[in-house]
């Protein structure tokens, strides 16, 4: 059997390659191999199995921004439909079900000046926690901290425009390191 090069060469060959369909939704090669790394990260004993904290983790560190109702919710389902472990598979529909569109410049700016309250032109630790208690999203002081550090690229103890937009759109390795690698944890 020969291959056809325009065949495998064609615009739709290459797209199918570069994407991995589920359901309705699409992946490029590269949030593939996000969502393959993240697992294999967080399946710290390689037995192709994620506990839900660390699916929820996993998803974060993916980009997706849940509520704590969609933690919830998962967290029920997971139990529910399979005991509380999260295989690679279903990390992928996971992912594919709260996976928010890409953020716009716009949006960006608007959430960052939101975040700004003194309009210094950098977020503290202070007024993270105070916005996001006023938008019923708070989060522990670790989680804030955690945040923090893995925002804060240039370790002045704030975050500017570049390290929050960096934090937002660029996925997974900035985001893992905020929920923390299980693999530097002591059991």
């Amino acid at each position: 059997m020969s291959l056809d090069l325009d065949e495998v060469t064609s615009p739709g060959a290459i797209r199918r390659r570069n994407s991995i369909n589920r359901g309705q939704g699409k992946f490029n090669r590269e949030e593939h191999l996000d969502l393959k790394a993240c697992f294999e990260i967080y399946d710290t004993d390689s037995d192709g199995k994620l506990s839900s904290d660390d699916a929820i983790k996993c998803l974060r560190a993916l980009g997706n921004v849940l509520t704590e109702a969609e933690v919830t919710e998962i967290v029920v389902n997971l139990d529910i439909e399979c005991e509380g472990i999260c295989d690679y598979n279903n990390l992928i529909k996971l992912h594919e079900q709260y996976k928010k569109p890409p953020i716009k410049n716009a949006d960006l700016v608007a959430a960052f000046k939101a975040l700004d309250e003194d309009g210094s032109g950098d977020i503290t630790s202070q007024e993270l926690r105070r916005v996001l208690q006023i938008l019923g999203e708070p989060l522990s002081d670790s989680e804030v901290d955690e945040f923090m550090k893995a925002a804060d690229a240039n370790g002045d103890g704030t975050v500017d425009f570049k390290e929050f937009s960096d934090m937002m759109i660029k996925p997974t390795r900035r985001r893992m390191s905020l929920f923390g690698d299980p693999r530097k944890r002591t059991r």
